[in-house]
Order: C-alpha cells, then sequence, then structure tokens
C-alpha cells in the first residue's frame, strides 16, 4: 500500500489559509487597541508629570494658563481615546468571533485527517499481518511436503 493522501487536504490547507487571514485580522484590531491605550498611558504621565511640576506661585499668568490648557489637552486626549477602544470593541469581538470559528473548523477538519490516517495505519497493520500469514502458511505446507 502507497503513503497515506487525505482526500481533503487541499480542504485543509484552504482552511489553514483562512485562519491565518483571519488571525492577522485579529492582530491588526489587537494593535489598534493597544495603540489607543498606549497613547492614553502617555497622556496620563505627561498629566502626573504637569502636575508634579512646581508650584503654580511667581509663575507668570501665561505659563499658568499654558499648564491648564495642557492639562486639559491631556485628558481631551486621553478621553477622545477611550472613546476610541470602546468604538473598536463590536470590531475586535466580530473579528475574535471570525477567528475562532475559522480555527474550529480547521481543527476539526485536522481531526478527521488524524482518525483516516489512524484507521489507514490499521488496515496496513492488517494486510501485512495477512500477507506474513500467507507466507507462513506457504512455507508449512512446503516443508510438509519435503
Amino acid at each position: 500500500m502507497s503513503g497515506f493522501k487525505f482526500r481533503q487536504q487541499r480542504l485543509l490547507e484552504y482552511l489553514i489559509r483562512i485562519e491565518v487571514e483571519k488571525k492577522n485580522d485579529l492582530a491588526k484590531v489587537m494593535g489598534k487597541v493597544n495603540r489607543e491605550q498606549a497613547f492614553i498611558e502617555r497622556a496620563k504621565a505627561r498629566r502626573q508629570a504637569l502636575l508634579a511640576a512646581p508650584g503654580i506661585e511667581g509663575v507668570p499668568d501665561d505659563q499658568t494658563g499654558l499648564r491648564c490648557m495642557l492639562f486639559g489637552s491631556f485628558e481631551k486626549s486621553a478621553s477622545i481615546a477611550r472613546k476610541m477602544i470602546n468604538s473598536m470593541q463590536d470590531e475586535l469581538a466580530q473579528v475574535r468571533q471570525a477567528y475562532l470559528a475559522a480555527r474550529q473548523k480547521r481543527q476539526a477538519l485536522e481531526k478527521l485527517k488524524e482518525k483516516k490516517k489512524q484507521e489507514w495505519e490499521v488496515e496496513l497493520a492488517r494486510q501485512e499481518r495477512r500477507i506474513t500469514d500467507e507466507r507462513a502458511g506457504q512455507q508449512y505446507i512446503l516443508r510438509g511436503r519435503e
């Protein structure tokens, strides 16, 4: 018997490609979310640095106004980034669900492939046993004639 050939190998390869595409899509969306979270962290650090700066006493009014404006700017930027993350949650859930479905299909077909391969190996062992038994029987008959 020749080597094991899975009849649905092309389908399996196609499902693997689809899974990789879905995984890449998920990575892109996760990257967007991570970039926004990093932006929020940077804005938070800048805000804390601004708050930790020396007191306002003795600082000209124009610089005090600048500090207040920057503080509001950091807060507004972080708020916008949070809104963007919240808006991406639906997209993230959809992409994650698509990836999980593609992975599940691939795993099911790989499980079928393993089952078919095991069946093939059992059949191969059965045929080898039958051939060995036939040879042993023929040798027994030949020795009996001598």
